[in-house]
């Protein structure tokens, strides 16, 4: 596809989704054309601005959790140099989702406790998967198995924890497949703060970042901090995972999918690829709450399972692409 024309279709489609997603949903339905009347100063009644409220702070959280989890899983994907590497892969949202829930099991629901515990328990699970990877011999392929196998292993933690705190946590087990349905407008500022703030600094960094593309020895060569950069990334990727799963829980898949179909369109430059994989991100989540609502009325189903169906055609070809199968 031409660059042009994805970006102008990235852009246009953005906000769209978002005025489907203020219209749609159970109960009430609000017809795109009286959005934009809305917009132009029309009046709404008190029930309609009730479900635009609610609706919009829904629709604002799936933004977030794309948003995070998009240019989490870039990053990582540039500093591990593994087109697979992703915040769930690695163990950063597994780790983040049982911090959280255990600011619940010792009754600290605070969001500020909630944030704090979660970065916690990121950021200690990330150093399991290192230590393991030094075991196994540190490289690209080891970093993704030892993450995977900590991922699991907490995984069936949380669920144990989500059986003990179902009581306690409103739609929990919604929440550790990652759910928007629930959220909070001081929840959204608490989660939004941080991961703005880490994607700015990242694009402060953009430069270095590309670097690294080209080689560890070529990166040093041309000034840049290899360890440094890796360090703050992986901090802002911990800091930006942990913010979307308290926000929301752990959701698959937007974090490797999003950046590799900006990659595929406009290529290895990491500064380019920040803001596509940004937009591609936000749209993927919003697209898939939107899909929830309306195939779902009565009850609702996870992100999760609608944001795996849309990352696992991107997984299999980059599957395909490793192994020659695709041609390329």
């Amino acid at each position: 596809m031409n660059k042009k024309l994805f970006l102008a279709l990235i852009i246009t489609l953005l906000p769209l989704l978002i005025l489907i997603s203020l219209g749609v949903g159970t109960l009430v339905t609000i017809n795109i054309s009286t959005l934009f009347k809305v917009l132009l100063g029309s009046s709404l009644s008190k029930p309609e601005r009730a479900v635009i409220a609610r609706r919009l702070i829904r629709t604002l959280a799936a933004m977030i959790v794309g948003f995070g989890l998009s240019y989490s899983g870039l990053s990582l994907q540039y500093i591990l140099r593994n087109p697979l590497a992703e915040p769930y892969i690695i163990g950063l949202a597994s780790g983040a989702a049982l911090g959280v829930l255990m600011t619940y099991l010792i009754g600290l629901t605070h969001p500020l406790y909630v944030f704090i515990s979660a970065v916690i328990g990121a950021l200690a699970t990330f150093l399991i998967v290192l230590s393991l990877t030094t075991v196994l011999g540190f490289n690209p392929l080891s970093i993704i198995i030892a993450g995977i196998a900590v991922t699991y292993s907490i995984s069936s933690v949380n669920i144990f924890l989500i059986i003990k705190l179902l009581s306690k946590v409103k739609g929990a087990f919604y929440w550790l497949f990652g759910s928007v349905a629930y959220v909070l407008d001081y929840q959204l500022i608490y989660s939004s703060v941080p991961v703005i703030a880490c994607c700015l600094w990242l694009f402060l960094r953009s430069r270095e970042l590309t670097t690294l593309v080209l080689g560890d020895e070529v990166a040093r060569a041309l000034g840049v901090n290899v360890s440094r950069i890796r360090a703050e990334v992986i901090v802002c990727s911990a800091i930006s995972t942990a913010a979307v799963v308290a926000l929301a829980g752990p959701v698959g898949f937007i974090g490797l999918a999003a950046p590799w179909i900006a990659r595929l369109t406009v290529g290895t430059d990491f500064r380019r690829l920040l803001p596509i994989s940004i937009l591609t991100g936000s749209i993927m989540c919003i697209t898939a709450d939107i899909i929830i609502r309306i195939s779902s009325p009565i009850m609702e189903v996870p992100l999760t399972a609608i944001t795996s169906f849309m990352g696992t055609p991107i997984l299999i070809y980059l599957l395909m692409k490793r192994l020659g199968w695709s041609g390329a």
